[in-house]
């Protein structure tokens, strides 16, 4: 098959969306399919490269601010005369990308290429993903209109599907979960030989990876961890990621007196030295779509505590491969936490089922071959969905 994979952000940004966009390429095109990545052009990135073997397409940006309508539409003409150069191809995957939306509809206009829609998010975002923007509204109803042409919504979760039929009437939407190499994120020696590498030896570890905003939870993330420090004062906790809040997330860290306890580690790519050497793994986000980073704290076999989400719920099962709480509630946070940590019966148990989880339902080999026989079916004209 010759496909497409349309995102708005890829390499060298390496968020969620851009990490699940990358590992099924190089997975689909390992199995002998051509892929190609459209994104758009960023700071000093090239027009076209080749990373891993799949060519990637960047597509000359405008400034685009909202309300902008003539800058929606110069950036939008580009991405469509760019994915005319590419010629007919089988299938299109959006990865998100609502801005890129239109163009890829006029595509699959003029060629009859199926389009598959990936909602990586719920909430603002598959609003966002949906209207674009909430200034003008005209555009917003003819954007809705052609969404109606998008053959597969792929949704993380059930209250996501509910979502995406409630914004568009009749969409047909189909669950596949992110996937993780397994492989690459399982822990190949004791927990101990890590701790000792970053220099927590007999202590009792944590660590948060994402994004320092508002809607990842942060703000709680801290609280949590100065109950924490009040059962285990030699806890430490490792937050690796990067944001707008990470200054204040200092500030707030030595105002409340656990500053020495924390290890802000800024965002990496690989840190698997880090996550190999924790204890628990805790995410308290709101509003969590599937997070790549807990599907491979689960890989490397550490255990996980988090919100529960309709994100985490079709994941986490309580207290069998994983401990998930009730959003908000500071003190059952910690409480777990401290669990865990007085526990370790009980933290091998949930890592061991969570580590087996992964491989046999989250691992990106599986992710592909239900991408690739979706992909297979609309080819046919044969899908039969929801």
């Amino acid at each position: 098959m010759r496909i497409v994979s349309v995102i708005f952000m890829y390499h060298p940004f390496y968020g969620g969306a851009e990490v699940q966009a990358h590992l099924l390429a190089r997975t689909l095109q390992s199995q002998g399919h051509e892929v190609t990545v459209l994104t758009m052009h960023f700071g000093e990135t090239a027009a076209s490269e080749t990373l891993d073997g799949i060519p990637i397409v960047r597509v000359p940006r405008q400034v685009v601010q909202r309300g902008n309508f003539a800058g929606i539409v110069r950036a939008m003409l580009a991405a469509f005369l760019e994915l005319r150069r590419l010629g007919p191809v089988d299938v299109v995957h959006m990865h998100g990308a609502p801005f890129l939306l239109i163009p890829i509809l006029a595509y699959k206009k003029l060629y009859g290429t199926p389009v598959v829609l990936k909602m990586i998010s719920g909430g603002v975002t598959a609003r966002s993903t949906i209207l674009m923007t909430s200034r003008l509204s005209w555009f917003n109803r003819f954007k809705r209109r052609l969404l109606k042409n998008v053959d597969v919504f792929v949704c993380l979760n059930d209250e996501l599907a509910d979502e995406v039929k409630g914004l568009v009437p009749n969409a047909r939407c189909l669950r596949i979960p992110n996937g993780v190499d397994s492989s690459y994120w399982s822990c190949p020696e004791s927990a101990r030989t890590y701790k000792a590498s970053i220099g927590v030896g007999e202590y009792k570890t944590a660590i948060y990876v994402g994004r320092l905003v508002p809607e990842k939870g942060v703000d709680m993330l801290l609280k949590v961890w100065k109950a924490v420090v009040e059962c285990f004062p030699k806890a430490k906790l490792f937050i690796v990621g990067d944001g707008p809040l990470a200054s204040e997330m200092r500030d707030v860290a030595a105002q409340t007196g656990i500053a020495g306890s924390i290890t802000f580690a800024g965002a990496r790519k690989d840190f698997r030295e880090i996550l190999f050497a924790m204890d628990a793994f805790l995410l308290f986000s709101p509003n969590e779509g599937m997070s790549n980073a807990m599907l491979e704290a689960m890989a490397a076999g550490v255990p996980i505590i988090c919100n529960d989400s309709p994100g985490t719920s079709g994941v986490i099962q309580h207290m069998v491969n994983g401990i998930r709480i009730t959003p908000g509630q500071v003190s059952e946070a910690a409480a777990s936490i401290c669990r865990i940590f007085e526990d370790p019966n009980l933290a091998t148990g949930l890592a061991e089922r969570a580590r087996a989880n992964v491989r046999s339902t989250f691992d990106i080999s599986v992710t592909a071959r239900q991408y690739e026989q979706l992909f297979h079916q609309l080819i046919r004209g044969v899908a039969t969905l929801s």
